[in-house]
């Protein structure tokens, strides 16, 4: 399986799956080298070959021990829809190409160590409807084109370091059930509209 090049057990051993005949990948949910969903046990940095899975629609690394920062080339897993990496040590920034990710319903990033801006390309992501960046380290002010996410549902970007005035974008958010924005250091008012 090339997707086990490179990575940890969390018993720290290295992944073999033809030695061994185990799988990282939890059984049952892993369905071939261009499946479609992808959760594994794991600790240390992703493996390159994870971003050459093109056909990929959901990949789900969360409770992992992983550590690093996301690449750029995450934008080749154009049909994503559902990318969760909850519960890691991601650090960083989000990349900007996450905005090619044109697909992507579901984004979860929350409990990491994820920092600087939530990148204004976000608002590219027009099919988005649950955006989770709570609990981590992101500081500077919420991007406006948040506004542009009119299939949003769900978000909470509580427990972060934000400051400035909520954007006023927000108010278009016509189909959010659920927004938290609580523990950071937001200024303003959220508009009635939401």
């Amino acid at each position: 399986m090339v997707i086990q090049v490179g990575v940890l057990q969390k018993n720290g051993a290295l992944a073999d799956h033809y030695e061994q005949n185990r799988s990282l990948c939890r059984e049952g949910l892993w369905s071939g080298h261009t499946g479609t969903y992808l959760h594994c046990a794991i600790t240390g940095n992703i493996s390159p070959d994870v971003w050459s899975l093109e056909s990929l629609e959901t990949l789900d690394l969360s409770e992992n021990m992983l550590v690093g920062m996301l690449r750029a080339v995450l934008s080749n897993l154009k049909n994503l829809r559902e990318l969760v990496l909850d519960d890691n040590s991601f650090s960083g920034s989000i990349q900007s190409t996450i905005g090619h990710l044109k697909e992507l319903k579901e984004l979860y990033l929350h409990a990491n160590s994820f920092s600087l801006n939530l990148q204004e390309e976000l608002g590219n992501l027009q099919n988005l409807q649950s955006l989770d960046p709570r609990v981590n380290l992101f500081s500077g002010n919420l991007p406006s084109t948040l506004g542009n996410l009119i299939s949003l549902l769900y978000f909470d970007a509580s427990q972060n370091r934000f400051t400035g005035p909520i954007p006023s974008e927000i108010g278009k958010l016509s189909n959010i059930s659920t927004l938290a924005l609580g523990k950071n250091k937001l200024t303003g008012v959220i508009t009635a509209s939401v």
